[in-house]
């Protein structure tokens, strides 16, 4: 599956779940190629390569079983954000394409969850726009009667489901509002395993974990979930002229300052 988006100064080909490619080369005229889920580094002069630890959940198992797999204590949240009438929308590609209005709110909650944090940093409603048209982008929402909380995002391929963003307003709200936020969260998260699952697809993936043997909080939540450790890599190389350039300048930059340290 291979989605083109649009840089500031580079076009990009996204190629996705394909594991075992060894020679590809884009479709379409770009500037820089990432292919993303391979199973074993590219040993090529100018790949470059990134590892990246995850956790996958096997939606080929039966539901009571993925059920089983999660920790009581998360289990109870379900079930009571279920008790509290918690609202989930799904969107597939084209209702994606059919609602601008949800994309625009689901960047400024992206945005202001971060300027909570003290960054800045944005969702790209074009990026997100090419993966809608090529059919390999799901969103799904989590709220109340009052207003949407949680958002989700998917990169899918109808048997792969890769977790891509995630985003609340939790840091904006009360102690109580906040607790609820953090229940529909989960119960999000347990009703996107069963929507992939009912759609026939064989694999979550949970979108990183950033360590095993020291798990920050994003990770012991998705480790609560049950699944299985895993790792894959993606992997870039520069197409055209004008990226080998900028790939040469960020190697001289980092040569550099490898040398002051």
């Amino acid at each position: 599956m291979e989605v083109v988006t649009q840089g500031k100064y580079l076009t990009t080909s996204h190629i996705w779940f394909e594991p075992t490619l060894e020679d590809f080369l884009p479709r379409n005229k770009v500037d820089l190629c990432v292919l993303h889920g391979r199973s074993h580094p590219v040993a090529r002069r100018g790949y470059v390569n990134s590892r990246q630890d995850t956790l996958f959940t096997d939606l080929t198992l039966p539901k009571e079983q993925l059920y089983k797999f999660i920790t009581g204590k998360t289990q109870k949240q379900i079930l009571r954000a279920q008790l509290e009438k918690t609202a989930v929308r799904t969107y597939d590609s084209q209702a994606i394409l059919e609602n601008p209005g949800m994309l625009t709110a689901f960047a400024d909650t992206y945005a202001r969850m971060f300027r909570d944090k003290g960054l800045a940093k944005t969702l790209q409603l074009q990026s997100l726009l090419a993966y809608a048209m090529q059919d390999a982008l799901f969103i799904t929402i989590a709220g109340d009667a009052q207003r949407d909380y949680v958002y989700h995002s998917y990169v899918v391929d109808g048997r792969h489901a890769r977790a891509q963003y995630s985003c609340s307003l939790f840091r904006e709200a009360g102690q109580e509002l906040r607790s609820y936020i953090g229940r529909a969260n989960k119960y999000l998260h347990w009703c996107d395993l069963q929507l992939f699952k009912n759609q026939g697809y064989a694999v979550y993936d949970w979108g990183g974990i950033s360590s095993w043997t020291a798990p920050n909080g994003i990770d012991r939540f998705k480790v609560a979930f049950g699944g299985h450790a895993g790792a894959y890599y993606n992997v870039s190389f520069p197409v055209s002229g004008r990226a080998k350039l900028c790939q040469k300048v960020r190697n001289s930059v980092a040569r550099l300052q490898n040398r002051h340290l």
